[in-house]
Parts: C-alpha cells; sequence; structure tokens
C-alpha cells in the first residue's frame, strides 16, 4: 500500500478496521495527528508497506526508484475470478489503450491545458487502479493532483516518471508472474 499525505489523504485498499482506527483518532479526537503517528496506524494494517512524505515535498517528484509495485498480477487474478487468461486480456487491453493515452497526455501538458490534463490524469488513474498497475495509478493521481493546483512543472517531472512505470508494466505485462 502506498500513502502519500499532503492536502489529501490517498488510501489504497484501505479496509473497515484501518478505517475506523484512523475515524477514531482523527475524527472523534478532533486533534491533528504527527506524521510518525499515522505512520504506525497505517502500518499496523497494511503489513508496513506505507509511504509517507513530508507536507510541502511533491510525493511524485521524489525519487526515480521503482516502488516495485508496478502490476499486481496475483491481486489482478483474484479480482477476476482467477481466470489468468482473462486478466492477461484486461492488462493487454489496457497496454494498448494506455499508449494512446499517454501520448495524448503528454500533448496536453506541452500545451499547457490544466483542465484536460486534469481529467486525462483522472482516467489513466482510475484504468490503472483497476488493473492493480499500482505505481502507475499512484502517477497519474499526481498528475491529476498537481494540475488540479496548477502546479505544470512538477506535472511535467512526473509525466516522465509517468512514462518510465509504463514501460515498466508494459515489460511486465508480456512476463506475467
Amino acid at each position: 500500500m502506498h500513502l502519500w499525505v499532503n492536502n489529501d489523504i490517498l488510501w489504497v485498499g484501505a479496509g473497515k478496521s484501518l478505517f475506523a482506527d484512523l475515524h477514531q483518532r482523527l475524527v472523534l479526537a478532533m486533534e491533528p495527528v504527527r506524521a510518525d503517528v499515522l505512520q504506525k496506524i497505517l502500518a499496523k494494517w497494511s503489513s508496513g508497506h506505507v509511504r509517507i512524505s513530508p507536507v510541502g515535498e511533491c510525493q511524485w517528484c521524489g525519487s526515480e526508484k521503482s516502488t516495485g509495485l508496478v502490476l499486481d498480477w496475483e491481486q489482478l487474478v483474484r479480482n477476476v475470478c482467477n481466470d489468468r487468461d482473462f486478466a492477461g486480456s484486461i492488462v493487454s487491453i489496457f497496454v494498448n489503450d494506455a499508449c494512446k493515452r499517454l501520448q495524448k497526455l503528454g500533448e496536453l501538458i506541452r500545451a499547457g491545458n490544466v483542465s484536460e490534463v486534469q481529467r486525462a490524469a483522472h482516467t489513466l488513474k482510475g484504468a490503472s487502479a483497476n488493473i492493480c498497475a499500482l505505481e502507475f495509478s499512484s502517477l497519474a493521481a499526481g498528475i491529476e493532483s498537481l494540475a488540479r493546483e496548477r502546479r505544470m512543472n512538477e506535472v511535467e517531472k512526473v509525466f516522465g516518471k509517468l512514462k518510465r512505470a509504463f514501460e515498466e508494466l508494459r515489460k511486465q505485462a508480456g512476463n506475467p508472474v
């Protein structure tokens, strides 16, 4: 699970117990929670796979290293009733479609069309989340958020990372586990 805290909180696969724990601490206590405390709460419910970026830091512009969560094949297969062939077909369709959408997104970024960048990134975010492409989805969410805040210089940086994540996803899609 990846979680970034800045102006928004992004939960990936947050379960009922996690929600109850966070609700109790954040809403019922009516007090702010320090990042280290939030990290412990999230680690409890996510097997320790949580990343929190400091406030003010662009969480998507940071490290060039991959999270390693390019495509969660096992989760995708579970999501489609253990039909590996169907999962492979879905990923193949996504790769073909995303290739075109990435090209269009790049054109929109170069044109400075903020609202369309936000819309295109939103589409890529949702489609990639549906196939369990966690890193790609997170980067697309970053572009969407940065475009909403009109931080287009940072959008360009994250777009480069999104393209690299797509290439990794494409490689992994050709070699499912």
